[in-house]
């Protein structure tokens, strides 16, 4: 902004009047009256100067203009202001300098022009002055001034400042942050939303600190404060913190180098002026103590290939620290020294059951030379029973291994120094092969009719692996007729075998790979028991319609139950039946199997159960089994096929035949024909195709005899979806030639 300086005011001087001396013999002339003069206006002002106010006020202030022949002065002062370069003038008059300008619009421009008035008139406008109002708030806050600095509680500090001013470019402060760092390091630690006063702690006593304080609000943040500086209270001194772990590493011989770092200082520990060093030989706690020492130091006079302890204590004029952490480390053997551990080796499938291990050789440093041979050692994985092999080389192959098992496996190098540690574990399963065959196994009375089977495990070797499972099969002796039950483990109880027989039984052994041949066999005789017993339990194998498609029976099958140490043969069966889920029955005494179910309603469930009978009594009803009747019934009509017929040719109706569909488990969808070689079972492929034959349901028609020789029969079929539901025999037998 452009400065502006008063005209000064230069007073008129006084105008000098001569008067000359006459004689006094002379005459005086009578003086005449001085005219008043005519009043005249005043100059116009100079250009007045503008600044900002308070919010978007502007204030302007002017000096009077000179008074000279031709101006008087101004008795006061008329003002006028316009949006900059608009010329839309609005007028203030009879002002005085300062005069504040408010109601203006903010972040806007205005022209300012003075005018003098007395009571000649008025002056011309002075020329313009030009400034723009403040922009709308929130500003951003004033930078506070250095804050104030005091000694609290040992090496605290106690930081004190003021709120700054307010103006109209600058809002008031809402917040406040502040810094500090170690004096003229400029590594400041930020603190935000802090309050005056506030407390600095953590800090190193005896030590001098920056504080700068920074004020904010909505709008921002200002510049930091100018700097507070102040040296901390000594708050002691204290001992020093404790040293971290020393680093230990080879020195000539079998010389240590321990290497440290000094600690930290902080409120509470002071700087450390001196260290100790203590060693001891590892585990034994028999420290020898250097003091005084400075980091790296070296520690002489070790035993070689001794592993030692080393610790470390920080000192000052207030004390010494705890020891710091151990650390640990060998020193050098003499030269030749052992080679290196070897890596993990890597283990693959050799041939058969072999594996082949192969390794790298370890690298020679400072401590440990090159190998110059090498052990391997190898173990059932896991058992820790140990084979060694002295001498090998990579790769190496290992040979007489149990196929299908897991083997560790572990390198170590060799020199004339001595041998390495074993290397770490390598793993592989040798290749599977099927398990050895199971010896004849050992054959015992159980309780009743039972037999108790025992047999050991074959051994694994280089061609079979272990057995992870084992079947048993067993058969009335010399029949042949065996039944196999897989899965099982010895030993195992054999039951359900008729008393007093004598029984063949083998075992199998298998593995992931397969089985094992089946072993020799072993005979034993049952029990015969006390006897005799009532029958075993039947179990029903089929409820099913009639095979004639008749709708009104179900036709019950059952094996003849089974005899064995509890459970004598039966000599009969009793039937009963009824209506699914109803519990109720109808028994039908003395029945055998197969057994028909008559006189029942079409499309029914019908819920069926058999007991076994003989001297001794009954066994318990059998398990429910259900069937259901037809829901369609094709019957049979006149038709009498000619004897023989051409293949190819047409099989000429002779009567008819007829399909009745009532209401069926599966919906009768439509009715075909179908030859067959069976004039006992229902054809359920092979249906003729309507298209090709001419079949239509519901009519007599010429049909296709099939188109290879031989004896066949016609059926009529009902259908159900997807499905054949029931059918009849509709010719007698032709013969196609």
């Amino acid at each position: 902004m452009p400065i502006y300086r008063p005209t000064p005011i230069v007073p008129n001087r006084p105008t000098a009047t001569m008067h000359a001396l006459k004689p006094a013999s002379a005459t005086t002339a009578t003086p005449q009256p001085t005219p008043t003069p005519s009043p005249q206006i005043a100059n116009p002002p100079s250009a007045p100067s503008v600044t900002q106010g308070s919010g978007s006020n502007l204030t302007v202030t002017w000096s009077a203009p000179l008074v000279d022949s031709t101006h008087d002065a101004a008795t006061r002062f008329n003002l006028r202001f316009a949006v900059s370069g608009t010329g839309t003038w609005a007028s203030v008059t009879g002002v005085a300098s300062p005069y504040t300008l408010s109601g203006l619009a903010a972040g806007t421009a205005y022209d300012v022009q003075v005018q003098s008035v007395n009571a000649a008139g008025t002056s011309a406008w002075s020329t313009t002055d030009t400034l723009t109002t403040a922009a709308a708030g929130p500003f951003t806050p004033n930078t506070p001034a250095a804050p104030s600095l005091a000694q609290g509680t040992g090496s605290n500090l106690t930081v004190t400042w003021y709120a700054p001013a307010t103006s109209s470019t600058a809002s008031a402060a809402t917040s406040y942050n502040l810094r500090f760092s170690p004096s003229g390091a400029n590594t400041w630690t930020a603190v935000a939303g802090v309050s005056s006063p506030y407390t600095l702690t953590g800090l190193t006593g005896s030590a001098a600190y920056d504080v700068q304080v920074q004020s904010a609000n909505a709008a921002g943040t200002s510049g930091w404060s100018p700097t507070g500086t102040l040296t901390t209270g000594l708050g002691g001194p204290f001992i020093p913190n404790v040293a971290a772990a020393p680093a230990l590493a080879q020195g000539a011989g079998s010389n240590l180098t321990v290497t440290w770092t000094a600690p930290a200082v902080d409120a509470t520990h002071s700087v450390a002026t001196s260290f100790n060093v203590r060693s001891s030989p590892s585990g034994a706690g028999t420290w020898t103590t250097v003091s005084n020492v400075t980091s790296p130091y070296t520690l002489s006079g070790l035993t070689a290939g001794a592993a030692y302890d080393v610790e470390v204590e920080s000192g000052n004029a207030a004390g010494t620290s705890a020891w710091s952490a151990t650390s640990t480390l060998t020193t050098a053997v003499v030269t030749p020294y052992i080679p290196n551990v070897v890596a993990t080796p890597s283990l693959a499938q050799g041939t058969g059951s072999n594996l082949t291990v192969s390794w790298t050789a370890p690298s020679a440093d400072g401590s440990h030379s090159i190998a110059t041979s090498y052990n391997l050692r190898s173990s059932p994985s896991g058992a820790g029973t140990w084979t060694t092999v002295s001498g090998v080389t990579s790769p190496y192959s290992l040979s007489g291994l149990i196929a299908g098992a897991a083997f560790d496996v572990q390198v170590q190098s060799a020199n004339s120094a001595g041998s390495s540690a074993w290397s770490a574990t390598a793993t592989l399963t040798t290749a599977t092969a099927t398990p050895n065959t199971v010896a004849a196994a050992a054959l015992a009375q159980g309780s009743g009719s039972n037999l108790t089977v025992t047999w050991s495990a074959p051994a694994a070797d280089s061609t079979h692996a272990a057995t992870t499972s084992y079947n048993l099969r067993s058969s009335p002796s010399g029949a042949g007729t065996w039944t196999v039950v897989s899965g099982v483990v010895s030993p195992y109880t054999l039951s359900g075998l008729t008393a007093g027989a004598a029984y063949d039984v083998q075992v199998q052994s298998a593995n992931t790979a397969g089985t094992g041949a089946w072993s020799v066999t072993s005979t034993l005789t049952t029990s015969a028991g006390a006897g005799p017993y009532a029958p075993n339990i039947p179990a029903i194998a089929s409820v099913a319609p009639a095979v004639d498609g008749t709708a009104s029976k179900l036709t019950v099958t059952w094996p003849a139950t089974a005899t064995d140490a509890t459970h004598g043969a039966p000599t009969g069966y009793n039937l009963r039946y009824g209506p699914s889920g109803s519990g109720t029955w109808t028994t039908v005494s003395s029945v055998t199997s197969p057994y028909a179910i008559i006189g029942l309603a079409g499309a029914t469930a019908i819920d069926v159960e058999v007991e076994a009978t003989n001297a001794v009594g009954s066994s318990a009803w059998s398990s429910i089994k259900t069937g259901t009747t037809w829901g369609a019934t094709v019957a049979p009509g006149g038709w009498t096929a000619a004897a023989a017929q051409v293949h190819g040719t047409s099989v000429a109706p002779n009567g008819g035949v007829q399909a009745i569909a009532t209401a069926a488990p599966t919906a009768v969808t439509g009715f075909a024909f179908a030859w067959s070689q069976s004039n006992t079972t229902i054809p359920t492929t092979g249906l003729l195709a309507a298209a090709a034959d001419g079949t239509t349901n519901g009519w007599g028609q010429y049909i296709s005899a099939p188109a290879t020789a031989g004896t066949y029969y016609l059926w009529m079929l009902a259908q159900g979806t997807g499905s054949v539901t029931t059918g009849a025999l509709v010719t007698s037998a032709i013969t196609v030639s």
